[in-house]
C-alpha cells in the first residue's frame, strides 16, 4: 500500500511539472510591428522575472506594462513608481527599448525598491517579446534574462 501511495505521489509531480512545462513550450508567437497592435492596450502583470541567469522571487504589488501600439510608447508601474518610454518593434521581431525609461520618484519598502530596480534593469536588457495564451515573455537573445508577464482572465 505505501508503494502505491508513493508511486501515485511521484506521479502527480511529474503531471503537474510536465503542465508547467508544457504551457511555456506553448508555440510562441513573435511579436513584430506587423502584430504589435496584438498587445497594446492590455495590463500585462509580471508573474516572473529571471535576471542574468538569477530568479528573482517577486514581493507585494507585482510590476505591470502597457503598449501604445500606434505611439511606439510603454508605460506601467515598476513596483512603487510608474514609468513610461519608448519602444521600437520592427518587422523581424527585433526590439528596442531607446533611451532610458521616465518615471515618478516616490521611496517604498526596500525589498520593493529593490525589486523595482532589477525590473528596470531587466527590461530594456530585453530584445525580443512572444505570445503564447495569456503570458508574454520579454527575453534577452543570450536568455539570461526573461520576463513574463500575464493578461487576467475575467
Amino acid at each position: 500500500m505505501k508503494t502505491t501511495v508513493q508511486i501515485f505521489v511521484i506521479l502527480a509531480l511529474l503531471i503537474t511539472v510536465g503542465c508547467q512545462e508544457s504551457e511555456k513550450a506553448l508555440a510562441q508567437t513573435p511579436i513584430t510591428s506587423a502584430n504589435f497592435k496584438a498587445i497594446a492596450g492590455m495590463q500585462w502583470i509580471l508573474r516572473e522575472m529571471t535576471v542574468e541567469g538569477e530568479a528573482f522571487e517577486l514581493v507585494g504589488e507585482k510590476p505591470f506594462i502597457q503598449f501604445n501600439a500606434d505611439e511606439n510608447k510603454v508605460a506601467g508601474f515598476a513596483s512603487v513608481n510608474r514609468f513610461f518610454g519608448s519602444v521600437e518593434i520592427d518587422g523581424e521581431g527585433h526590439v528596442q527599448w531607446p533611451g532610458p525609461f521616465g518615471s515618478t520618484r516616490m521611496a517604498g519598502p526596500p525589498e520593493q525598491m529593490k525589486q523595482e530596480a532589477a525590473f528596470l534593469k531587466a527590461l530594456p536588457q530585453t530584445n525580443r517579446l512572444s505570445k503564447a495564451g495569456i503570458n508574454l515573455y520579454a527575453a534577452s537573445a543570450d536568455g539570461q534574462t526573461e520576463l513574463v508577464f500575464f493578461v487576467p482572465v475575467e
